[in-house]
């Protein structure tokens, strides 16, 4: 070693690094031969009460048949076919019609169902192959409980012997397999003609989004660990904060090992912990305080959110100068949902329309802030899970690609009043041999 590196090791460090560092981790057994008896480690938001439901062998077997989707020229054509794909169906094809079939059909909702648990099996495998395709050895397949909901789990615990690299494509193998999925749904329907399939494509990415948050332990999360270096952020957000908030005390060592932008990257992974940790203390007062109670006064309180919400679009555009109309109810795609009659806004300047547009997801931070004053007065942990539903409903309505606060934001932004009514002519024009439509030359 001392000529390998280049420097000297003595009898005494070797003894040093057995004694204090691997004996301790138990890498190495006792002088006596005996194994040291370790600390049961129990990981932040880790997976509960797993089962193994898939050997090791047959996890070999499969693994060995899909191994060739890992082949560069197959992934480039994957994801080629993917993008294909979503500009037919989001740009000229659309899944209205689809979702009219699951409405008058409620069967198609079972067929969803399981096509979707299909499709998070098939995740797994996508880590498991991802795993044997850069040289090492998958364990089994199971299920488990992450926090409240049952979800699979693929044993690669051999991947950490891998480079970052293949590190890194056992961490998106699963998502990947997921874009497999949403191809394959899209050859059994161009084979079928079967509607109802189409909807599982838009869940897919969903599912893929979802995925990618590295808050939880999930995909995201891993992928984060693995470019940072630090095997588990989670166990390293206490010493980070401390170094932060009391900078009077001596820096920990797990924090002085990292590098600055590691410390930005653990720091806001433990902020949005905590902003977990809430949604989690309102499941645990949900379960203590009567589950079905509690998510009946959830929905009713997620209902009066969305009126509320509406509230604040129409208080916005009569800030503005404007006069709202009437509020009401209708489906949108298949759900139901509350609008306002905005119109009169259209004569007011960009300014005013984007505080009409922006007016709904105001109101709904000032429905967070009046959940947190209801539950600081009666002590109601249940009302916290609604602040995270209310994040996620701002999120959801700043998706520009359905007719909500986000589409109507872009449209005053660039001044097309009608986004969708251009798309198809839009991607006509691209084609050189066609010519422009009018409705895309005054663009």
């Amino acid at each position: 070693m001392s000529e390998r590196f280049g420097r000297g090791v003595s009898a005494e460090n070797v003894q040093m690094l057995v004694d204090e560092k691997l004996r301790p981790l138990g890498v190495l057994a006792q002088a006596d031969g005996s194994s040291p008896q370790l600390e049961k480690v129990d990981p932040m938001l880790a997976l509960k009460f797993r089962a193994a439901l898939v050997p090791e062998r047959v996890v070999n077997a499969i693994t060995t048949v899909f191994r060739p989707l890992f082949l560069p020229p197959v992934v480039v054509a994957v994801l080629a076919g993917l993008v294909a794909l979503d500009v037919w169906l989001f740009f000229m094809h659309g899944v209205a019609q689809s979702a009219r079939s699951v409405l008058y059909q409620p069967v198609n909702l079972l067929i969803l169902l399981g096509l979707v648990a299909l499709s998070a099996a098939f995740h797994e495998c996508g880590h498991a192959t991802a795993c044997r395709y850069g040289g090492a050895k998958p364990g089994v397949m199971g299920a488990g409980l992450y926090i409240v909901w049952p979800a699979f789990y693929t044993d690669v615990t051999d991947a950490y012997r891998l480079g970052k690299g293949g590190r890194l494509r056992t961490d998106l193998g699963g998502v990947y397999f997921n874009v497999i999925f949403i191809l394959a749904t899209a050859g059994a329907y161009a084979l079928t003609g079967f509607e109802p399939l189409l909807l599982v494509i838009p869940l897919q990415h969903i599912e893929i989004i979802h995925q990618f948050l590295p808050f939880l332990r999930l995909d995201g999360y891993y992928i984060v660990s693995d470019l940072t270096g630090v095997p588990d952020m989670f166990a390293r957000i206490k010493p980070t904060l401390a170094s932060i908030f009391l900078p009077w005390r001596e820096t920990p060592e797990e924090v002085t090992v990292l590098k600055p932008w590691v410390r930005v990257a653990t720091t806001w992974d433990s902020a949005v912990v905590q902003y977990h940790s809430i949604g989690g203390a309102g499941v645990l007062g949900a379960l203590y305080h009567g589950f079905e109670m509690v998510i009946l006064l959830l929905l009713g309180l997620v209902i009066l959110s969305a009126a509320f919400h509406e509230t604040g679009h129409a208080t916005a555009c009569r800030y503005g100068g404007a006069r709202p109309g009437k509020m009401g109810v209708g489906l949108y795609i298949v759900w139901p949902a509350f609008y306002t009659d905005v119109t009169d806004a259209y004569r007011l300047g960009k300014g005013g329309r984007l505080r009409t547009d922006l007016g709904g997801v105001y109101f709904n931070v000032i429905f967070i802030l009046a959940t947190v004053g209801a539950y600081l007065l009666t002590g109601f942990e249940p009302l916290l899970l609604m602040i995270p539903l209310q994040h996620l409903e701002i999120l959801h309505q700043f998706l520009p690609f359905l007719r909500l606060d986000g589409y109507y934001i872009v449209s005053d932004l660039t001044g097309v009043p009608d986004m969708f009514s251009r798309i198809k002519p839009a991607l006509t024009s691209l084609l050189p041999w066609r010519e422009a439509d009018e409705r895309v030359t005054e663009l």
